[in-house]
């Protein structure tokens, strides 16, 4: 399959670059149709980057939770944020933690009216770009800026505990090192299993089948709201 690479040189992806380098099939259609528009709008904390969805009028946070927009209004600094319950003893209640993350970042940006969520499984599929790796498309941001090998260490935290707080900090971690190796994005449709409900999420890697067979419910979290 032969693939272009978006960049603005001709550069070799090595293990010490933070940014994933997004690759999309020879010929691909980037924005089809012009379906994706990019905005500065005006929020309660600043000014905001979204992309707009002419196909579903759905309006897009161009960054992860998480992160800021630079100075240019281009890249989004900082690490995305991946929630986690390390205060529960017992089982972590991931989607509390998610819910209380998404409710503090509405609330930091449109306090009146509280109006960005989580997208459901539908909003959030309709964004995957199968012909892209990652699978998202160019006029949303994907990045992690975070080394492969800091990647790795997350996902292999020692499993050494002496309480169950220690115990949840450690499998924050490596959620947290899962999800930007998958670059999972959790949506707000349940499913129960085992008398357990979780939240479907969505691999943008690319690289793997888009819905979670394994149905974590933590991932990174990407807002959206409908058009105003």
């Amino acid at each position: 399959m032969k693939y272009l690479t978006l960049s603005l040189a001709l550069v070799t992806l090595s293990a010490h670059t933070t940014e994933v380098i997004q690759e999309c099939r020879t010929g691909t259609d980037l924005n089809p149709n012009q379906r994706f528009t990019q905005q500065i709008i005006t929020t309660d904390m600043g000014d905001y980057k979204v992309v707009n969805d002419a196909a579903t009028g759905l309006q897009w946070s161009y960054c992860f939770v998480g992160q800021e927009l630079d100075a240019n209004q281009v890249d989004c600094i900082g690490k995305p944020t991946v929630p986690y319950d390390t205060q529960t003893e017992g089982y972590a209640n991931i989607r509390r933690a998610t819910i209380e993350q998404i409710q503090r970042e509405s609330k930091r940006l449109d306090g009146r009216n509280l109006s960005w969520r989580l997208p459901n499984i539908k909003e959030l599929l309709s964004i995957y770009n199968e012909h892209c790796k990652p699978a998202t498309y160019s006029m949303f941001s994907h990045s992690l800026n975070t080394y492969p090998e800091e990647i790795a260490a997350l996902i292999n935290t020692p499993l050494e505990h002496n309480n169950w707080q220690e115990y949840h900090t450690i499998f924050s971690l490596r959620d947290r090192g899962k999800a930007y190796q998958n670059h999972t994005v959790v949506s707000d449709t349940a499913v129960t299993h085992n008398n357990y409900m979780y939240y479907y999420t969505v691999n943008f890697n690319g690289w793997s089948t888009p819905i979670d067979k394994d149905r974590k419910s933590s991932g990174l979290l990407r807002l959206v709201r409908k058009i105003p």
